[in-house]
């Protein structure tokens, strides 16, 4: 009898501990993204939590788009060295040149409904560093009605970019 309570206690806490970790911030946390008014595509990036390689979160030296091809996944565009504090913050412009001086893959045609989004962020002594990845759905801003400072989730939330910010609590 002590030995079926003792598992039974054992088993709540255990679901417990588990139920505690699965709720709560999305992991990885959501990208932002919305049209800005002539039409290009903004994506704001969620800071990554300290690392032991990382001992702060990092600023966004890098950005690339992603997407399913005939040969596997294809870089549609990618770009480096940010042009502002706010690009550095996380907030930057898809194609072109507008948010990274250095444009590596000029995006190629349009972009397709679905994609990824590839951060790097800049590292200890000024290395670079993997930071993470996101998807965009643009099918979820069809019809969608984004307030000022207001951006769509992958899953289909709406967010400010304090909200983006925030969703991911470092313990």
């Amino acid at each position: 009898m002590r030995t079926t309570t003792q598992l039974v206690l054992s088993g709540l806490l255990l679901s417990a501990v588990v139920a505690g970790c699965a709720g709560g911030t999305p992991d990885p946390a959501d990208f932002g993204y919305r049209r800005d008014a002539g039409g290009a595509l903004v994506i704001v990036y969620p800071p990554r939590c300290p690392e032991p390689d990382r001992p702060a979160p990092g600023d966004v030296f890098g950005a690339s788009v992603l997407a399913e091809g005939d040969n596997g996944e294809e870089i549609l565009w990618s770009a480096r060295q940010p042009r502002s504090q706010a690009v550095r913050q996380g907030e930057f412009v898809v194609g072109g040149d507008t948010s990274f001086a250095g444009e590596e893959q000029p995006l190629k045609g349009e972009l397709p409904e679905g994609f990824h989004v590839s951060v790097v962020e800049a590292g200890p002594g000024g290395t670079e560093v993997t930071g993470a990845d996101g998807y965009v759905d643009l099918s979820r801003l069809d019809g969608a009605t984004l307030g000022p400072d207001e951006y769509m989730t992958r899953t289909g939330k709406t967010l400010t970019r304090a909200e983006i910010t925030s969703q991911k609590t470092c313990g």
